[in-house]
């Protein structure tokens, strides 16, 4: 029906009617209510061309002897149909049965009956109920290209939006590294494989993406169509973390070593090996308490801010603590280990370590050829044995023990009082006070010529910024001399109640090859005694009773 464009049409009030037809030199026209052909060229007229505009204009009923006479040219101009009733186009709506779509075929109007418009064809949906997704440009499309008997879509309802769940991204590993670094020149520390999965408080574990609520949908009657909201997705979430204020964050709200367990996230302020520290784990560096249920081997590294628990044995390894030490196993350093605590160390026994506390050490057995130090008591009691048996031995205030030494004179020295870093720190902080004021002292003398010279003649810019400076400069060394005699007043206080309660007392036998040195004073035992504590009296050590 494309041919179609190139008719002549009038128009009218009630919309455009298809008034002529023309195919080549055929002219199909209605006129004064009559079918007329007409030939404009000066050949005879097609037959093809006559049919197809008789078609087109569905005149069926016409004179055929007169379509014959202008077929042989006898008439140029003939009336074939005196009497012709045009017929307009006509739609047929079509709505799908989910009323989700609509689609309209019009059939093509006969000679001059009514082409379809735009306005009219809609004006048909909604007498069908279509009163929702009209497509307006498929409409006029339709009308325009004149696409008779053939459906076209001209109206979709807007389906319903179903809402997304929530989702969870769990955005750090849970594992560790778990595996050598290789450093710039390649070379690989097998010791170092990062198993502690540090966090700190406030980092992002897991960011969720929230779920989205369903939009509503229309059909093409206007009915509703329902929408299912998106579900929300709890954070796993565990011990030692927090929902950020928005709700889309998962943080650590504590620092510590984080691990997924039974599905959820947990940070835990205590490490755990729940082997032993070998290369297996490597080295231990964690920022709280770390309990190992194994042994520690020997040439391995656990540190911790906290505590350090050691179900098993300690074998020539190095363990240092901000807190505590516990060794329930007991310590073999076979002479390159090394045990250090800001607090206590607690062991079943010691042999051949390096032991040292800022409180006391406590052992319940032996403690055998070690170097220890403690800034509290040396406290080895509780066992068998509790003997303590050559190395040397530096304690704040006392020493106490069941067997003191060996039968064999094995050589065990044991020093009380003042530790000698505690004796350097004095000395540190005695220079540091004349230093400073000896400073204070020569700003102090700038500060007052300044004054007098700005009372007398005034100061010009760059002396009154020199006295600004200097005043300053006065402030902070009398904040540092506060702070050092304040440290220096505390240490002196501590290392004197050392020296009133200084004592080494042996609850059994304490035998020769012992030396004990208290306050200065050193006493080397020559003959065994039984119950008996080495104490400092009247300038000299002397042998009393043990609970003296």
């Amino acid at each position: 029906m494309s041919e179609t464009k190139n008719s002549e049409a009038n128009a009218s009030a009630e919309g455009e009617r298809m008034r002529s037809i023309r195919k080549g030199d055929v002219l199909l026209r209605l006129q004064d209510g009559g079918v007329w052909l007409a030939c404009s060229g000066d050949s005879l007229p097609f037959p093809a061309d006559v049919d197809a505009a008789l078609e087109e204009g569905g005149v069926t009923e016409r004179d055929e002897e007169a379509v014959r006479k202008f077929l042989d040219g006898k008439e140029r101009r003939v009336l074939i149909a005196p009497l012709f009733a045009p017929v307009d186009a006509k739609p047929k709506i079509n709505i799908a049965k989910d009323s989700m779509s609509v689609s309209i075929l019009v059939s093509p109007p006969t000679l001059g009956g009514l082409l379809p418009t735009a306005d009219a064809l809609e004006e048909q949906l909604r007498r069908h109920g279509a009163v929702h997704g009209i497509d307006r440009s498929a409409l006029e499309e339709l009308c325009r290209n004149q696409l008779f008997d053939e459906y076209v879509e001209v109206a979709r309802g807007t389906p319903a939006v179903h809402g997304t769940d929530a989702s969870v991204e769990v955005v750090v590993g849970t594992g560790g590294r778990k595996g050598p670094v290789e450093d710039e020149e390649g070379n690989v520390d097998l010791k170092s494989l990062g198993i502690v999965n540090l966090v700190r408080a406030g980092d992002v574990l897991a960011v969720k993406t929230p779920a989205a609520d369903g939009v509503e949908g229309t059909n093409v009657r206007g009915g509703p169509l329902g929408a299912k909201n998106g579900k929300d997705k709890p954070f796993p979430s565990g011990p030692g973390t927090g929902v950020s204020e928005d709700g889309l964050s998962l943080l650590a709200s504590v620092e510590g070593h984080l691990t997924e367990i039974n599905g959820r996230l947990q940070v835990l302020p205590i490490f755990e090996v729940n082997g032993d520290v070998d290369y297996s784990t490597g080295n231990i560096d964690f920022p709280g308490s770390v309990v190992v249920k194994g042994v520690v081997r020997d040439g391995f590294e656990v540190r911790a801010s906290e505590n350090i628990t050691v179900n098993g044995t300690v074998e020539g390894a190095f363990l240092i603590a901000e807190g505590n030490i516990v060794v329930v196993g007991g310590i073999r350093g076979v002479g390159k280990g090394k045990v250090e605590a800001k607090g206590n160390i607690a062991a079943d026994f010691a042999d051949q370590a390096t032991l040292s506390a800022g409180g006391d050490i406590l052992i319940k057995n032996a403690l055998l050829h070690s170097d220890c130090r403690c800034g509290g008591k040396l406290v080895v009691s509780g066992g068998k044995k509790s003997q303590i048996a050559g190395g040397k031995i530096q304690a704040g205030s006392e020493v106490v023990c069941s067997t003191l030494g060996s039968e064999m004179g094995t050589k065990t020295e044991i020093s009380v009082g003042a530790l000698p870093e505690q004796v350097e720190r004095r000395e540190f902080l005695r220079k540091e006070l004349q230093q400073t004021t000896e400073n204070l002292e020569k700003v102090e003398k700038n500060i007052a010529f300044l004054k007098q010279t700005e009372a007398e003649k005034g100061l010009d810019d760059e002396k009154r910024a020199m006295l600004g400076k200097l005043t300053r400069t006065a402030y902070s060394f009398k904040a540092s001399l506060k702070e050092l005699g304040d440290e220096a007043a505390l240490l002196e206080s501590e290392m004197e109640k050392k020296r009133e309660r200084g004592a080494v007392r042996a609850r059994g036998i304490c035998y020769p090859g012992v030396s004990v040195c208290i306050r200065g004073i050193t006493y080397r035992v020559r003959e065994a005694f039984k119950f008996g504590a080495m104490l400092y009296e009247g300038g000299e050590i002397k042998v009393r009773s043990f609970d003296a």
